[in-house]
Parts: structure tokens; sequence; C-alpha cells
């Protein structure tokens, strides 16, 4: 296994001081429309001068930074739709000019609870259409296009729905928050990068269930880890420890494949990437004991 940390543009340079071998690139809401430039004489630099593999992750968000949406490949609005498939078009292109090998995108279907009601099945129809024409912009880019496991809950941290801590407006998954939904949407990617933070709350109550069973039903399909820990009912993103995912397991499924992981926990980037150094240094001592 192949450890990095997630980076920006503006501290891709710190990021990759660290102990890595990769970086995933977090792109933000203005990345793709105004900074592919910048993006790409950065990150290019940096693996010239430190060899360092580079993953994409997709946007989360698009539109303007005064009213920004989700992008969701899955939307019943055609107009949102065209438009996540443009910016994770455009994405591709990206990952195209700074050599990465995969990238990750969210499935979408996102919802306000009280709208969460809508047809999953629907959501996977219209996901799958979408999917089509990305997986071939991908291959003829030499990319590997993932998508990542959901939680129950997600927090949408978008202005106008920021509450006091922080965290945004909490809405609720409809795909790929359980594995069958893998099953559906296996021939139409790459892969699957598997967030143990989202597995583990698949749930209100939590639990290893669909973390277990994406790696009994889709284990050769994980390319990518998302690793940090866990607290039902909705807290994600936890320091690698202070949660209740069984690290260790999900390390002995995956013994001797060559997958890449970074260690998603929130704010580890801050101070030099403290928390992604100290996230690290536990996940390479369970991979030892692994």
């Amino acid at each position: 296994m192949r450890l990095g940390v997630k980076a920006a543009l503006g501290d891709a340079h710190e990021m990759a001081a660290l102990d890595v071998e990769l970086l995933e690139v977090h792109l933000g809401l203005e990345d793709i429309p105004r900074r592919t430039e910048a993006l790409a004489s950065t990150f290019n630099a940096i693996r010239r001068e430190r060899g360092l593999d580079v993953l994409v992750h997709a946007p989360e968000f698009m539109g303007p930074p005064s009213c920004p949406e989700l992008v969701d490949l899955s939307s019943p609005d055609d107009g949102a739709r065209a438009l996540s498939l443009e910016l994770l078009g455009r994405t591709i292109d990206l990952a195209r000019a700074l050599g990465s090998h995969l990238i990750i995108a969210h499935p979408g279907g996102i919802a306000p609870e009280e709208r969460a009601a809508r047809s999953r099945c629907e959501g996977l129809d219209r996901l799958e259409r979408s999917l089509a024409p990305l997986r071939d912009r991908a291959r003829d880019a030499g990319v590997l296009l993932t998508l990542e496991n959901m939680p129950w809950f997600y927090f949408v941290k978008r202005e106008e729905g920021v509450a006091p801590d922080g965290r945004g407006r909490r809405w609720v998954s409809t795909i790929l928050v359980e594995p069958d939904d893998m099953d559906r949407l296996c021939d139409h990617v790459d892969g699957l990068t598997l967030d143990v933070s989202h597995g583990y709350l698949h749930d209100p109550a939590g639990g290893m269930a669909a973390i277990d069973g994406f790696l009994t039903r889709h284990k050769s399909r994980v390319l990518h880890l998302h690793l940090s820990d866990a607290l039902p009912p909705d807290n994600e993103g936890l320091q690698v420890g202070e949660g209740c995912v069984d690290f260790a397991s999900v390390l002995r499924a995956l013994r001797g494949r060559d997958v890449t992981a970074v260690p998603e926990v929130i704010g580890g980037h801050r101070l030099g990437g403290r928390g992604f150094k100290r996230a690290l240094e536990v996940l390479r001592r369970m991979l030892d004991e692994a």
C-alpha cells in the first residue's frame, strides 16, 4: 500500500515535503474554471522534483461562489447534470495534464432529508448514463475513473447553509452508501475509492457491515482508499484511532494489493500537515503489524 496526503494548490509544496509517495489533488470551487494552468505548473513541478504520483479528486461544488451547488452526476435536473458532466470532463483533462493515473468522483444523489424519498433507482439510471461518456473520455486520456462510496448523513458546507459549528447542513446520501449499488455501477467505472469513514457511517448507528461488504464483493475493484475514523451518527474524518473503524481488518483484507491511500483527516493539512503526519505514523505501524 502506497501512502500519501491530500494537497491543494496553496499547500502543495508543503504537503509534498511530508514522508509520502503520492498526493491527492483537492480541487476547490474555482480551481477548474480559473486555476488549471497554475495547478498543472505546480503539481508537474512536484512530480519532476520529488517523483511523487498525483491523483485527482473531482470538485464537490460547481457554479458561482455566490451560489454554489453540488456536483451531481445523478441529478434529476438536466441542467445541473450537464454542468456536472462538463466539470468532470474538464477534471479528466486536468488529470491528463498532471500525469495523473486516477480520478475520484462522488456519485451524487445527495439531498435534504425531506427530498431524499426520490427514487434511488432512477438516480442510478441517470448516473449510469452520465458515466458512459466520462469513462470513454477517461480511457482516451489514460486515466482510471473511480467512484467514492458515501455516508448516510452528508454535511453540505455551502455558505448559506453553514451551521454555527462550521459543519454545514446535514443532508442524506441515496447512492453508493451500500455495496449493492456498486454491483450496478462496476461496469461503468474502472474501480472504487473506498472511504472507510463514509463506509462506517453507512447507517446512523454506524458499523463495519458496509465496509466488509465492499471488501467482500468488490475488493478487486478497490483502487484507492480514504482512511480516517468515524463515530456515529455523523462524525466523519476523525483522526485515525479516535473513532470506531476497525482499520486492522481493512488493512489485512487489502494486504498484498497495490492500492494507494490517503488519511482524509479533517484539518490534517493545518500546521504543516501535523494531523496528516500523525495519521501516517499510525497507519504505517498498523501496516507493519498486518
